[in-house]
């Protein structure tokens, strides 16, 4: 079962601006998934792709089952850690959707953001 190869336990949180009323924007991060089974490896040769076309070493990867909701740019916090979602590759066992694999970076600068 997929639920036995995830060992690693996960909060993932998605950010909101919002006015300041002078001009600028306030930054938060709100928890929208608790406590989510996955596993969190590092990759040997994963590149994440920029738009500019540059290619970018993730610094993690991250298996998750799918249905999960997640969007780029996500946190995902794995102990002190914060990781940054980059991009989803679907896992398909036949014809499929099984799970979901996720770049992590440490700085979101090298999604492209």
């Amino acid at each position: 079962m997929l639920s036995d190869l995830l060992p690693h336990t996960v909060n993932i949180q998605r950010r909101t601006l919002s006015s300041d009323g002078m001009g600028g924007q306030d930054e938060t991060w709100t928890t929208v998934k608790s406590s989510v089974k996955c596993r969190i490896w590092t990759p040997k040769h994963t590149l994440g792709r920029l738009d500019s076309g540059q290619a970018e070493i993730a610094d993690r990867r991250m298996a998750i089952k799918k249905n999960q909701d997640l969007q780029l740019l996500d946190k995902v916090i794995h102990g002190t850690e914060n990781y940054f979602l980059g991009k989803d590759y679907p896992v398909y066992d036949a014809s499929k959707l099984h799970h979901y694999e996720y770049d992590l970076y440490l700085n979101p600068k090298k999604i492209g953001s």
